[in-house]
């Protein structure tokens, strides 16, 4: 069906409204009652355009003028903008309370950097120690171990051999 034939088919309809869509204007709400969102073509509306007279909008709208409604929208507008104004304002304050507090991290980042980096120094300083200990301490363990072989060669010397009958031969023979 070509849309100008199904656009005449939703003129016949009664009321004379149209359904735009069903897919995408139709929906249900909570407790399933369907809801639709009318077009244009609202009862009043299409008899006029049935009647082929010009559509004309209405001056006056519920009381109110079209200048009283530019007016109250310009006075809106305006408020928006000085609420807008004060919001950039307010905006402004605080990215420069901002820029000050990312100055002082910028400070306190610099101390912590010079801090990190003596501690380093120390770490550095603190591992020189340690391996100079170590190294003492291999020596130390170096020279026992040689005082212990010199004490046992001496035991050997003095005893003999480690078995009994060795120690007393030993003692014999000097």
């Amino acid at each position: 069906m070509s849309r100008s034939a199904s656009m005449q088919e939703v003129d016949k309809l009664e009321p004379a409204a149209s359904f735009e869509g069903m897919g995408s204007d139709f929906r249900a709400d909570g407790r399933g009652v369907p809801q639709f969102s009318l077009s244009m073509r609202s009862v009043g509306i299409q008899e006029e355009v049935n009647a082929g007279q010009d559509l004309q909008p209405p001056m006056e709208d519920h009381g109110h003028s079209i200048a009283d409604m530019l007016k109250a929208l310009s006075l809106e507008l305006k408020g928006r903008f000085e609420t807008s104004n004060a919001n950039q304002a307010e905006i402004r304050s605080l990215c420069e309370d901002l820029g000050k507090k990312i100055d002082d991290l910028k400070g306190w980042m610099a101390v912590l950097e010079e801090e990190v980096g003596e501690l380093r120094m120390v770490v550095e300083e603190n591992k020189e120690q340690i391996r100079h200990l170590k190294e003492g301490e291999v020596r130390a363990m170096a020279k026992m171990e040689s005082l212990e072989n010199n004490q046992r060669r001496n035991n050997l010397r003095f005893y003999g051999s480690t078995n009994k009958a060795g120690s007393e031969c030993g003692r014999i023979r000097r």
